[in-house]
């Protein structure tokens, strides 16, 4: 299992809109954030790739920075390669898993 430590910004322009008086961080950017960071990772470009599975099993909002940092999330990608053609990972902040989720990666890598 390798380990990769992320942060979002509470700053991030994404809480504006969602949602307005009880922010959380959108899906979308937690997905993006994790799966550029296993591009990096693994040396892969973004289209080698393509999600299998995503559950989101909890929320993640700017008020979880109090336990990280004033200005960012910390939040901590577990990745492992179930495959030459698989990688599983987990989102987690402190000791909460926010998203476990898979992709298949397109051919040989």
């Amino acid at each position: 299992m390798t380990t990769l430590n992320l942060q979002i910004p509470v700053q991030h322009p994404a809480f504006a809109g969602h949602f307005p008086g009880a922010p959380i961080v959108p899906g979308v950017v937690l997905l993006d954030t994790a799966l550029q960071a296993i591009a990096v990772a693994e040396n892969l470009l973004l289209d080698q790739y393509e999600l299998s599975s995503v559950k989101f099993l909890s929320p993640l909002s700017p008020a979880d920075s109090e336990n990280s940092g004033k200005d960012h999330i910390h939040i901590s990608l577990d990745y492992k390669r179930t495959s030459e053609q698989r990688i599983q990972f987990d989102i987690v902040c402190g000791e909460r898993k926010i998203v476990n989720a898979s992709v298949n990666l397109k051919g040989a890598v």
